[in-house]
């Protein structure tokens, strides 16, 4: 039996660090840095030099790919509600442009009907 654990930053997904820092979906950078302290606290004492040194560069690697995430997470956001509120200007706007469409078809009837009067009377 392989006891070994795996300290490549890499083979581990958002998903399972976010597990191993007992954290939600929707964590925030103040969240990651206190997990990040007690994990630190926890290890301190550790007499394993190698082992300690293992554990807190992976922490730390951790930490960084988390909190990149959560930054990604942020612009989503933003982006998203960004989208949303164009929707919701085009549609407040909409009935607005719908009326000065009208409005145009109107006017060029009117010159049309205008012209062929200033016709007429020639």
């Amino acid at each position: 039996m392989n006891n070994s654990v795996d300290f490549n930053i890499d083979n581990y997904t958002i998903s399972d660090l976010e597990k191993y820092f007992n954290l939600d979906y929707y964590y925030n950078d103040d969240e990651v840095n206190k997990k990040v302290y007690q994990f630190t606290q926890k290890i301190s004492d550790l007499s394993n030099i190698s082992l300690k040194n293992k554990l807190l560069t992976f922490i730390n690697q951790a930490k960084d790919k988390l909190l990149n995430d959560n930054d990604r997470k942020l612009i989503i956001s933003m982006i998203l509600t960004l989208i949303h509120l164009k929707i919701i200007l085009f549609l407040q706007v909409l009935p607005i442009l719908l009326i000065i469409l009208k409005l145009i078809q109107h006017l060029k009837m009117f010159n049309k009907y205008m012209l062929l009067i200033l016709l007429r009377e020639q």
